[in-house]
C-alpha cells in the first residue's frame, strides 16, 4: 500500500488529502463475476491496482510480481474441495499484513475453523452491492481507514475533483 497526497509527494504534509494506492487481488472462476468486481473495486478505490484471476495458481503469480493488500476471493467448500483456503494460506505466505475477504454464493456462511484461522478481514454473500463491498474495504483488518479517516478524506478529495 502507498499514501500519496494530492499532488503525489510522499511523506507528511499538513493540510493535503491522501490517495490511497492499494494491490488488490480478485480470484474467482467465474469470468463475468471478476469483471463486475474488478469495476466495482475501481468505483470504490480508483487509484488501485486491482489485478483478477480465475485460479489459484494465478493469483499466487500475482502476488509474487506485485505483492498484495487485499484478496478477495470466492469460498465454495463443495466446489473447490478447499482449494480458496490452500490459496488464502499460500498468499498469507506471500504476504503476511494481507486483508482477506471471501465472496460465497453459498446460503449459509460455512465458518470453519480453517477460515476463521485465516483470519480474514470480511465477508460478501453474493451477489453483493457496491455499497457492501464499499463497507468491507472500509473496514479492513490491516489497514483501519474509519481510525484514521484517510478514507473518508480521500473520498472527499475524488469527488470535490471530479465536480
Amino acid at each position: 500500500m502507498v499514501l500519496l497526497d494530492d499532488e503525489g509527494f510522499l511523506g507528511e504534509k499538513s493540510g493535503r488529502f491522501w490517495r490511497i494506492i492499494m494491490t488488490i487481488i480478485c480470484a474467482d472462476p467465474s469470468p463475468i463475476t471478476l469483471l463486475g468486481l474488478r469495476r466495482e473495486v475501481k468505483k470504490i478505490l480508483p487509484n488501485s491496482n486491482v489485478h483478477i484471476c480465475r485460479d489459484s495458481d494465478s493469483a499466487i503469480r500475482l502476488a509474487e510480481k506485485y505483492g498484495c493488500d487485499v484478496l478477495i476471493t470466492e469460498i465454495d467448500f463443495e466446489r473447490d474441495k478447499g482449494e480458496g483456503i490452500r490459496l488464502v494460506e499460500k498468499i498469507k505466505e506471500l504476504c503476511p499484513r494481507v486483508n482477506i475477504i471471501f465472496a460465497t454464493a453459498a446460503p449459509e456462511r460455512e465458518l470453519s475453523s480453517r477460515i476463521l484461522k485465516t483470519r480474514y478481514s470480511g465477508f460478501l454473500n453474493k451477489p453483493y452491492t457496491t455499497e457492501e463491498l464499499r463497507t468491507e474495504l472500509e473496514d479492513l483488518r490491516y489497514i483501519s481507514y474509519s481510525n484514521t479517516g484517510w478514507f473518508q478524506k480521500w473520498l472527499i478529495t475524488e469527488s470535490t475533483d471530479s465536480d
